[in-house]
């Protein structure tokens, strides 16, 4: 089935491009890129007045009061927030209530407050390093151009809105290939207001990631790459990016998945998360409570064009291979193996009782291929590479891209049941 996929974002319009098939059906598979402009706000209602509940009727009998008996005179001592039960926190004589503080556990309080303190000190820590990147698309008027009405450092030529990341002193900046890949300009606005002309702009259509820099006498804040094979699911993490404009923008939310594949669109595993991601969050990071970046925001998946809860990330680690490959070439090397792989079948994994991720199974060989010459046949499950163990055909293919070319290493399959460990020379691709 098709989806379709928001490349790029003109001032008045979205404009959808065709995939080749959809991950998530029928869901559409967004790249997070916006529209220079704010199309809309949401409208908010103002909720319907409450009345007070009628007064409590009495019957026409009068009451006659009891006379008073006359108590011992004790101290009044106020209680402990501690000996508050829910049932004591009631309508008082005099009206009153007791303060909903002095009923709750205050344990569940001070958690969400060491929450709040680590969002906050972790925001403050990265924000200085993400920056709005705003691109020209289109061709200046030359006629406007010569009487000054534009030039490269008015905003008002830009008509596409992405974020990035600062990641050296230097001023190198880390974004979304979908963000600069149509521009012929590209303005950088950092966190402190300055606007700055992009240049030595590289770029990586398969991993969907670009590099550029920005040039000053002083040095520029920044946030280095994190660990991305420490995070698991269930962990806080926060988006930063321009929404819909809306610079230095902070969402949390958790981990949601690993290992996701958004096959067309991304080359490479991705990080899934519920942070709230939308047009213009393209390129931003993803960063954990440490205060670094693990992965850069690059999709969401959704049925109606707006965010739906499911984001998507490239992991930190993978982000640092490529952009060392566009930095010290300009390009991404890719090392090829020169095999089709798929999951084990499940006859063949009960039968030689593997695990269903036990290997990536080889369904076809290419000729005069690192594969073909190290003796691989189909039918071979490949369960290592070099130093890496093999769970699945998809980590196959990742881990063997990044893998040095013409090195000699050794790489292990399985046959007829057996180990049986291979010489392996890879070439590029």
């Amino acid at each position: 089935m098709s989806g379709s996929v928001i490349s790029a974002v003109s001032r008045s319009r979205i404009v959808f491009h065709q995939i080749s098939r959809c991950l998530v059906m029928p869901a559409i598979l967004v790249s997070c890129y916006g529209s220079y402009l704010n199309q809309g706000v949401w409208a908010q209602e103002t909720p319907p007045a409450v009345e007070p509940p009628p007064a409590l009727e009495t019957g026409s009998r009068p009451v006659q009061e009891k006379p008073a008996q006359e108590k011992p005179a004790q101290e009044t001592v106020a209680p402990s927030p501690d000996s508050v039960t829910p049932e004591s926190a009631t309508i008082n004589p005099d009206k009153s209530r007791t303060p909903l503080l002095q009923v709750m556990d205050k344990a569940p309080i001070a958690h969400a407050r060491d929450l709040s303190v680590a969002f906050r000190a972790a925001s403050e820590k990265v924000l200085p390093s993400v920056v709005t990147i705003l691109g020209q698309t289109k061709d200046i008027d030359p006629t406007q151009q010569a009487l000054g009405f534009a030039d490269e450092g008015d905003p008002s030529i830009y008509d596409s809105v992405g974020s990035g990341v600062i990641v050296d002193s230097s001023g190198l900046i880390i974004t979304n290939n979908h963000v600069v890949a149509e521009a012929k300009r590209v303005l950088v606005r950092l966190y402190d207001g300055r606007e700055i002309i992009a240049e030595d702009i590289r770029k990586d259509r398969d991993s969907d990631l670009a590099t550029l820099r920005i040039k000053s006498d002083e040095p520029f804040p920044y946030t280095p790459l994190g660990n991305s094979d420490e995070l698991g699911v269930g962990d806080w993490v926060l988006a930063i990016g321009s929404p819909f404009s809306l610079d230095s923008t902070v969402s949390a939310g958790i981990i949601s998945g690993k290992g996701r594949m958004l096959e067309g669109m991304v080359r490479g595993q991705l990080i899934q998360t519920d942070a709230s991601i939308n047009p213009g969050n393209s390129g931003g990071p993803l960063v954990n409570l440490g205060g670094e970046v693990i992965g850069i925001n690059t999709a969401i998946a959704t049925r109606n064009g707006a965010f739906q809860g499911v984001g998507f990330a490239i992991p930190s680690n993978r982000v640092r291979w490529v952009t060392s490959e566009l930095v010290d070439n300009g390009t991404v090397r890719r090392a090829l193996l020169g095999v089709r792989t798929d999951r084990i079948p499940q006859s063949v994994a009960a039968s030689w009782k593997l695990p269903p991720r036990g290997g990536a199974y080889v369904i076809q060989v290419t000729p005069n291929r690192p594969a073909a010459k190290a003796g691989i046949k189909v039918g071979d499950i490949i369960v290592q590479v070099g130093e890496y163990p093999i769970r699945t055909n998809t980590e196959l293919g990742e881990i063997v891209e990044q893998l040095p070319v013409g090195e000699q290493m050794e790489v292990a399959i399985l046959r007829d049941k057996e180990r049986v460990v291979l010489p392996l020379k890879l070439e590029s691709r």
